[in-house]
């Protein structure tokens, strides 16, 4: 269901993909006819999406749904990511490149890779003052949260900082004043670690001189699995990876997917403790 990206609420959910070129007026045209036509027939299990769009300075692609109507479900997010994928291939440009950065150069509109930008930041041919393009909208709110609510610093717009810090914050307040936390409080914290976040992820974090935590987002669409490998000196190792191959390369035995909203502890002495940390979790990738 297409409508106009003005009259969408203030709290729609956006998704901007950025161009790793200048789009073309003609191309632009074009790209406006196939997203149109693509969010008209966009649905979630069978209900329409309201959804519109704009191309704002021929290099973003912003995408806006209205959740009030309908919510993107883990198949609907799959097809608009192969609607742009589809466009990458026939326009040759790369729309879903987060290591890119888009900032004001003067008048122009300059686009580099991180690394580029970083170096120059060195050279201090861009500084504090540069306008620079954020696409990663869906972390504003917690940014704001964890800036102005929890006081916690942020260094960049990656969503992994973002979970760290909620994460942190949240076991920071069960195990205040701050002894050695325990598994409990571990996984209290990634209770309230979940219902702060929205969306799909899965995390493995270590928690210094603790152990390894890793959890998986309620409704299992980031997968996470556990593996284990005999170790003659302590018994056995563990690892947590997001894809079996990685635990294959290193001759680690799968003992099995981390479940939706599971956290699975490691401790520093090899002791393993699992625990549903979402009420009423559902396996729901689509």
């Amino acid at each position: 269901m297409l409508t106009d990206f003005k009259n969408l609420p203030e709290d729609s959910r956006i998704w901007i993909y950025q161009s790793n070129r200048k789009l073309t007026d003609d191309e632009v045209s074009e790209i406006e006819g196939k997203t149109a036509t693509f969010l008209k027939q966009w649905t979630a299990h069978g209900s329409d999406l309201q959804a519109g769009f704009e191309i704002k300075y021929n290099r973003f692609i912003v995408i806006g749904l209205n959740q009030a109507i309908a919510s993107a479900s883990g198949c609907s997010i799959d097809a608009s990511v192969h609607f742009i994928q589809s466009l990458e291939k026939e326009y040759k440009v790369d729309l879903m490149d987060k290591m890119n950065v888009t900032f004001y150069s003067g008048d122009y509109i300059a686009h580099k890779t991180l690394a580029d930008f970083r170096k120059m930041a060195k050279n201090k041919s861009v500084s504090k003052n540069t306008v620079v393009f954020n696409n990663l909208v869906n972390t504003k709110e917690l940014t704001q949260e964890l800036i102005f609510e929890d006081f916690r610093h942020i260094n960049t717009n990656s969503d992994s900082e973002i979970i760290l810090n909620v994460f942190a914050h949240e076991l920071y307040k069960v195990n205040f004043p701050g002894t050695k936390p325990s598994a409990k409080e571990i996984f209290e914290a990634v209770s309230r670690t979940h219902l702060r976040l929205k969306g799909a992820y899965s995390v493995v974090i270590m928690i210094c001189g603790v152990g390894i935590v890793g959890f998986r987002d309620p409704n299992g669409i980031r997968p996470l699995i556990l593996g284990k490998k005999d170790n003659d000196l302590i018994g056995s190792d563990y690892m947590i990876a997001s894809e079996s191959p990685a635990l294959e390369t290193l001759n680690f035995e799968v003992v099995g997917d981390v479940s939706p909203g599971e956290a699975v502890f490691i401790s520093l002495e090899g002791e393993v403790e699992r625990k549903v940390c979402f009420d009423n979790p559902s396996h729901s990738p689509c």
